[in-house]
């Protein structure tokens, strides 16, 4: 590997590495010690003065080059076989330098930042009372994550024993109490997916994943709660029909041509005006397509929340509830479908 690149890939860890490596040892421990002095600033003005560590750490990884490909053009190894094991030394010296200012500067803005908290044992017992109040019901506590910055909470992942395919979230501040949870909208969600799958087989038989998510405000839950812990989807379409939306999120491994493209968007078509028959007014639709190699991944591509597939999507169709008035032939469908890769 070229000597330029590895300065540069040393700068990138963190500044002043590049510099060692170059044989420029008091300078290196100059540029370690003002970044961490400009990354403090960073954490206590909130970012706000967090450019002059960026600046300084792009400036040593170009610094860093430069002065590699100086000494090549010099014609000064790098490695001699009297000052190999020094360069190193100095090296892993460096480094271990580099991990305890990382190390510092992580301990003091957590320091900061984070709230004392209770122990995560406490939070798990308050939870499950919590919700066995709430729901009358025995509920698994399966993870407590306290997230420092920037909110400074406690996220709860739970299931109810009587459901335990619904996975639920909960967030409670700094102090332990005051919970908040998923579960009515959850269960809502497992409910209404469970509705709609006829639905989905009948256009589409492979049996394609979906999302089936209702959405309703919080005031009309608990509303409903007052006359029942656990109220269906169906007793709330019954009171607030009118406050729901239906999220429906289809993923098609399937491989759209100037062919099949009418015969898809019919499909389409017949597949919103079923869903409009739920008599739930509002309704939002995304269907992907994606590469059919895919298939197998089903699942895995539905969730995908940081586009890792995001190559292999080829057509994007997204129609937002106020779109879906409009829709009154397949071809006003076809408006909506976007080409997103080949």
């Amino acid at each position: 590997m070229k000597p330029w690149l590895i300065a540069g890939l040393l700068s990138l860890l963190f500044p002043g590495l590049g510099q060692i490596y170059n044989r420029q040892t008091s300078k290196g421990l100059v540029l370690m010690l003002l970044q961490f002095v400009f990354i403090l600033v960073g954490i206590l003005t909130m970012g706000f003065l967090g450019a002059p560590a960026v600046i300084l750490w792009i400036w040593g990884i170009v610094d860093a080059i430069i002065n590699a490909q100086k000494r090549d053009r010099q014609n000064q190894p790098f490695t001699t076989s009297d000052k190999s094991l020094y360069v190193y030394v100095e090296l892993g010296i460096g480094a271990v330098i580099a991990i305890v200012l990382v190390f510092l500067v992580w301990k003091i803005g957590t320091g900061i930042y984070c709230e004392p908290h209770p122990d995560k044992k406490i939070v798990k017992e308050d939870a499950v009372q919590y919700l066995t109040e709430k729901y009358e019901q025995e509920f698994e506590i399966t993870k407590v994550k306290f997230n420092c910055y920037p909110y400074n909470t406690f996220e709860i992942k739970a299931y109810s024993l009587n459901n335990p395919d619904v996975t639920i979230t909960m967030y409670a501040p700094s102090t332990g109490d005051e919970f908040s949870d998923d579960y009515i909208s959850k269960l809502w969600d497992k409910e209404s997916k469970e509705e709609l799958k006829p639905l989905v087989e009948k256009f589409y038989p492979e049996s394609p994943p979906f999302r089936a998510d209702i959405i309703i405000n919080r005031d009309a839950i608990d509303k409903l709660q007052k006359s029942t812990k656990v109220p269906s989807l169906k007793q709330a379409r019954k009171h607030y029909i009118n406050e729901m939306t239906l999220s429906f999120e289809l993923v098609l491994f399937k491989k759209l041509t100037q062919e099949n493209r009418q015969v898809e968007m019919k499909k389409v078509f017949d597949l919103i005006q079923q869903l409009k028959e739920t008599g739930i007014p509002r309704i939002g639709i995304t269907i992907s397509y994606y590469n059919p190699k895919l298939e197998k991944k089903g699942r895995e591509v539905l969730e995908d929340v940081s586009h890792k597939f995001w190559d292999e999507l080829q057509y994007y169709l997204r129609i937002k509830v106020e779109d879906i008035p409009s829709i009154q032939t397949p071809e006003d469908v076809t408006k909506y479908l976007k080409k997103i890769n080949d």
